[in-house]
Order: C-alpha cells, then sequence, then structure tokens
C-alpha cells in the first residue's frame, strides 16, 4: 500500500518549498502569471494524487516536490511559448529564458538516464538556486561530491549541446530562477 506524505511532513517543508518556489521565479518576468504559493500548491496537489508514492524520508519530498514545481514551471514556459507562436508581441528576452529553461529541462533529462545523482545536483542548483551544502545536505552527499558531480553536469551539458548545435551559455545558481 502506498504511503502518502504525513500532514506534519508537508507542514515542515512547506516553508522551504516557498522558499524554493521564489528562487524559481525570481528571474522571472514582473508581470509572471505564476506565483511562488500556487506554485508550491499546484505541485504539493500533484504529488498528493499519485498513486504508490513511497517517501522514504522529508528530504525525499522536498525533492519530489522541487521536481514537479520544476516540471509544471517548464510545462507553463512551453505552453507559454507556444501561444506565443500565435501571436505577433513577442518579449525576446523572455523568449530566450524560456529556451534556456525548456533546454536544460530536456538535457536534465538526458543526463538522468546516464548519472541520476549528478542530474540530481544540477537540478537543485540550477532550478532551485541551492548552494553546495544545502544539496549536499538535501542528497546526503559531501560540499565536495556535489561539486564534482555538478562540474561533470555542466561539461556533458555543454559538449551534448555543442554536438547538437544548440547555444547554452552559462550554467549558475539559479540562472533559471
Amino acid at each position: 500500500m502506498a504511503a502518502a506524505p504525513a500532514n506534519h511532513e508537508v507542514l515542515a517543508a512547506y516553508q522551504d518549498l516557498r522558499r524554493l518556489a521564489r528562487a524559481y521565479l525570481s528571474g522571472e518576468r514582473p508581470n509572471h502569471t505564476l506565483q511562488p504559493t500556487a506554485l508550491v500548491h499546484d505541485a504539493l496537489l500533484q504529488l498528493l494524487q499519485l498513486k504508490g508514492l513511497q517517501i522514504q524520508s522529508n528530504e525525499h519530498f522536498f525533492r519530489l516536490a522541487a521536481r514537479r514545481m520544476r516540471l509544471l514551471l517548464v510545462d507553463y514556459g512551453r505552453r507559454r511559448r507556444a501561444w506565443k507562436r500565435q501571436v505577433i508581441c513577442i518579449d525576446q528576452q523572455s523568449d530566450a529564458k524560456l529556451d534556456e529553461v525548456v533546454l536544460v529541462n530536456d538535457l536534465l533529462d538526458d543526463l538522468s538516464a546516464l548519472d541520476p545523482r549528478s542530474a540530481d545536483v544540477m537540478e537543485l542548483t540550477y532550478f532551485s538556486g541551492l548552494n553546495d551544502t544545502e544539496v549536499g545536505k538535501l542528497l546526503g552527499i559531501s560540499v565536495s561530491t556535489v561539486r564534482s558531480d555538478r562540474e561533470f553536469a555542466r561539461t556533458w551539458m555543454f559538449e551534448r549541446c555543442s554536438a547538437n548545435g544548440k547555444g547554452l551559455k552559462e550554467l549558475s545558481n539559479g540562472a533559471a530562477a
């Protein structure tokens, strides 16, 4: 039988998730229609509706919620980009950021098949804006391992982009937030 997260686990993680959602959205355009509270609530609702979900720890729950928020933002960006193709007025700077978020998301999905931990490190660094210590604590690894995994992920992602003729300028903390 699947174990859903207990109420106290959700409440304990709520403030951290709101901080994370604010980090995700901090670099977005000022009139962004998605707000941190809505992003957290949508992610939590989706998680709670999953059948067979096994929560192993608070950290595991946080990682699942962070990933769900990333996927919601990417879906939002894809829908917005599709909508903008039908509309004449286009904000090119915003489009470039949306393109980068979608590209990084796709690269992370591919990297997960090769090296799941490096993909987790990059996801938490790039999308969440967490520092090395926070990432290490969340994943249960040392700071030096976080740095090593992140460097591997960056190198792999840049090489993959170069091989495919796609541009990726920089992968810094919170770049897509």
